[in-house]
């Protein structure tokens, strides 16, 4: 029965991906069109995403009406479809015409961060066009590493080991021996630490948007020991394009890791307010409440 179920799971995998490839050869503004039906239909049906994301904008942006949040809501949806169709183009797509409609912002940062040799701590969040981002980034960067969470389903895994690879090393997210090898050598390491991994993780409380988020500081360490952090995001431009932003950070000698972990919300706040649907919101980011407090979802 178990070897029926993976067979069945292989052919899923198979025929996704291969559905992913086609749609990925069609011109972006098809492609996009497609992303964001995609999105709407997935909005539909997907109704336990959708109160989440629902949660989320009630808690975040309270001064929305109920049908500016309900217009919002389908919005993050277009987005999040939008951000699977870029996902293929990142990992099969000739890079090129990408990078040529790329704004690039705080580049010096990056260079400057480079500079001093002790690695850098790339600080990103779960924006919609996540993988393109990776794709965008390695234009004007070194080969770089990221973190991830290793897929459950092997089939999957093996397509996002080929398509990250092609300008990205990929780390372990537990891995932390790999990653400090990788920041000794002075390479940078992106990190996206804006989602809740549950009360079994080490976190601080910090704001994200005026509620208490369960925040881990863990890449404090790292910056105590000379890793250079450094913030990103990327969005999707009216026009068509791509804007990179780079966002440096004050001197973290002195930062506990309340103070850490604020900055790091406080800055991937900033980045999102750019362009809030932009953002991946269907994931539960105050899944984890202070004590006393009762469940938000």
């Amino acid at each position: 029965m178990a070897t029926q179920h993976s067979s069945i799971q292989n052919l899923a995998v198979d025929f996704g991906v291969t559905l992913l490839k086609l749609i990925c050869r069609l011109p972006r503004p098809a492609g996009l069109w497609f992303g964001r039906t995609l999105g709407r239909l997935t909005a539909t049906f997907s109704k336990d995403r959708r109160y989440v994301c629902r949660t989320n904008a009630t808690l975040c942006f309270p001064n929305l009406t109920v049908t500016q949040r309900e217009a919002f809501v389908t919005q993050v949806f277009e987005n999040n479809g939008m951000g699977l169709i870029e996902t293929g183009w990142a990992w099969w797509a000739d890079p090129a015409p990408f990078w040529e409609t790329l704004e690039v912002e705080g580049q010096e940062h990056l260079d400057a961060a480079l500079s001093r040799g002790k690695g850098v701590l790339l600080i990103g969040g779960h924006y919609s066009a996540l993988d393109l981002g990776g794709l965008l980034f390695a234009k004007i960067a070194p080969r770089f590493a990221a973190t991830y969470r290793p897929h459950n389903f092997q089939r999957l895994e093996n397509e996002l080991q080929a398509g990250r690879g092609r300008f990205m090393d990929l780390i372990d997210r537990n891995d932390i021996r790999g990653i400090f090898k990788a920041l000794d050598n002075n390479q940078i390491v992106w990190f996206a630490p804006d989602q809740d991994l549950g009360g079994d993780h080490a976190h601080v409380f910090a704001d994200f948007f005026g509620v208490p988020a369960a925040t881990n500081p863990g890449l404090r360490k790292m910056a105590r020991r000379g890793a250079v952090p450094l913030s990103i995001s990327f969005h999707r431009l009216p026009a068509g394009g791509y804007r990179l932003t780079l966002i440096p950070w004050p001197d973290v000698s002195e930062f506990d890791d309340l103070a850490f972990a604020q900055r790091m919300n406080q800055v991937i706040e900033e980045q999102v307010q750019r362009a809030p649907d932009q953002y991946m919101w269907v994931h539960r980011r105050f899944k984890t409440r202070p004590e006393g407090e009762g469940s938000l979802y």
